[in-house]
């Protein structure tokens, strides 16, 4: 791809940082990686360095992952597990906030639009959503005084989580990012891991045999 940028060193060093590219996020770069062989050529680079490069189920976002998991690996996987699971509960309850205000049945998706004054109008108006609001801000350690306030410095904490990005400034503007999609598949696994353990638990109290032992 013919371009100023050298694309495969910044997406590269994107990557490796642990970035996760999307088109909201860097439009090139996902372009890039999207182009046939592209892939291919760079996980010659990336096996040096143990990673690889996978993409959401719905193919919104581009990440790395280890390809064996050794005892230094095992720390990082389990670190990035536990940020992720500190910032679980306020990101899903704002996802469903959103919801709510919107009045939809549809979650967020990868290239959705989030405005600060649409949004915050809302929540004014509507008593236990901004307590809902302010309880989420709370969990994200955002203080604000209003509501439009709140609502923006929340998406704030989520753009350093790389689920939103600013996109028009002025007008207060957020585009989420294809990571959305990988939160979903990370909830959807933690989802099934428990329905498994419950399972175990009742088979173990009922005395039949444990098949996962």
């Amino acid at each position: 791809m013919e371009t100023s940028r050298n694309l495969k060193r910044e997406t590269l060093e994107d990557l490796l940082e642990g970035k996760f590219i999307s088109m909201e996020t860097d439009a090139d770069e996902f372009r890039y990686l999207s182009a046939e062989g592209t892939v291919e050529d760079l996980g010659t680079v990336l096996r040096e360095f143990g990673r690889t490069i996978r993409k959401t189920r719905t193919g919104s976002a581009f990440y790395l992952v280890w390809e064996s998991l050794g005892t230094a690996e095992q720390r990082s996987v389990r670190s990035e597990f536990r940020e992720f699971r500190n910032t679980l509960r306020p990101v899903v309850d704002f996802l469903l906030l959103v919801m709510n205000a919107s009045q939809s049945d549809v979650p967020l998706r990868s290239g959705d639009t989030i405005s600060v004054s649409d949004l915050s109008v809302r929540i004014e108006d509507n008593p236990p959503q901004r307590k809902k609001l302010e309880e989420i801000a709370t969990l994200l350690s955002v203080r604000r005084e209003t509501v439009s306030e709140r609502t923006a410095g929340v998406l704030d904490e989520l753009a350093k989580e790389g689920l939103t990005v600013l996109r028009n400034r002025d007008a207060q503007v957020y585009l989420v990012t294809g990571k959305i999609d990988y939160f979903y598949e990370v909830l959807d696994y933690i989802d099934s891991r428990e329905k498994i353990t419950e399972e175990a638990s009742e088979s173990a109290d009922s005395g039949e045999e444990d098949i996962f032992s």
